[in-house]
């Protein structure tokens, strides 16, 4: 085995003041002290040369843009469960501060997805009756999908008609709102249908 106390002799460590023997000709700190002078080292050049480090950073983000925001994304929703009474709270002073651009951004998203609103308001008018059961948009498209886009009463496909819900057991009779109690008719079929 190759010794490297025969090529240099023990020096003390310029940070713990302890000997050693230097694995390097210009080697003058041990081994357990490498790690924390090279982090201070890195600090100060860091601490004097800021435009670097900036345009560094700016760069990277650049690059990586996409990895950063799906990051982003997972921490912010492990801090909100985490930390729930406060993120309310922020978003409630949030909104106050910013009434206007809460409104802007909620009309927005709701031009932009009119299905997941009229679900959302199908739900909560559900909710107010005390009807059972509910069901997923996803479990509502599938179905349509099992259908071919047909209404059951008359036949015709999506793009000719707008398929709605129709409760194979209407709720009046005591029928819940599970996806097995819903079949896809059109707004005419369904209104003839009524509740018999």
């Amino acid at each position: 085995m190759f010794m490297w106390n025969h090529i240099f002799k023990k020096r003390s460590c310029i940070n713990c003041k302890k000997p050693f023997i230097p694995k390097v000709g210009n080697q003058r700190v041990c081994k357990k002290c490498k790690h924390k002078v090279d982090y201070l080292r890195i600090r100060k050049w860091v601490k004097n040369n800021p435009i670097l480090i900036k345009q560094y950073s700016k760069n990277f983000r650049e690059t990586h843009l996409l990895e950063i925001r799906k990051k982003d994304r997972i921490c912010k929703k492990q801090w909100r469960k985490n930390n729930l009474a406060k993120a309310l709270l922020q978003e409630r002073k949030w909104r106050k501060q910013n009434a206007e651009k809460h409104r802007n951004r909620t009309s927005t998203w709701k031009k932009k997805n009119k299905d997941k609103t009229n679900d959302m308001n199908r739900k909560r008018y559900l909710k107010t009756k005390g009807i059972t059961g509910s069901h997923t948009l996803k479990e509502w498209e599938n179905l349509k999908a099992k259908n071919n886009s047909t209404c059951k009463g008359c036949g015709k496909k999506e793009p000719e008609i707008k398929l709605t819900r129709d409760h194979i057991i209407p709720i009046s009779k005591g029928g819940t709102d599970y996806i097995k109690n819903i079949q896809p008719m059109c707004n005419k079929c369904n209104s003839r249908k009524w509740a018999n």
